[in-house]
Order: structure tokens, then sequence, then C-alpha cells
């Protein structure tokens, strides 16, 4: 059941549908030829892309290695950013 008070602003598939293809766009890499890198169907990923299915842990882990970005950049990229900066720091 849905929260009452939903805002897709903290909805995890939203942040994860919209950092995904922000991504992508920002490379201007087509759909299509992520899909095929990832051995996926363009509608899965375009799906992902849509918020309209999250994909797996197995998937996620997917992305982040094709992307070459750590998973957090695709839920919270602030906290992930600071992170990184204090690991590169250190």
């Amino acid at each position: 059941m849905p929260c009452p008070t939903h805002n897709p602003k903290y909805d995890i598939k939203s942040i994860f549908a919209r950092r995904l293809r922000v991504w992508r766009k920002s490379r201007r890499l087509p759909l299509k030829k992520v899909a095929r890198e990832l051995g996926l169907s363009i509608s899965g990923l375009s799906q992902w892309e849509r918020g309209l299915v999250f994909p797996t842990a197995d998937n996620i882990s997917l992305i982040a290695c094709y992307t070459k970005l750590p998973p957090c950049h695709f839920f919270c990229p602030e906290y992930c950013e600071q992170t990184e900066g204090k690991l590169k720091r250190n």
C-alpha cells in the first residue's frame, strides 16, 4: 500500500530511474546500445528508466560495473560523493 504522503522525490524507484536515465543521456548513449551491452531487452531497460520495474540486486551490481560508478550513485548521489571525497582524501 503506498504511503499517503507519497512523494516521488523520496521514492527509491523514481530516484534510481531518474539517475540511470540522466547517466545514459549525459553520455549520449542510445537506449538500444546500453541494453545490448548489459544483455537486456530495450523494453526492460526502458522500464527501469521509467521507474516501472526495479532491477534486482544482481542487475544493480551489473549497472554499477558497466557505469564504473558505485551503486550509491543511483540512490543517494550526494552521500556517495561525500563518502568518495573522504576516501580519496585519506
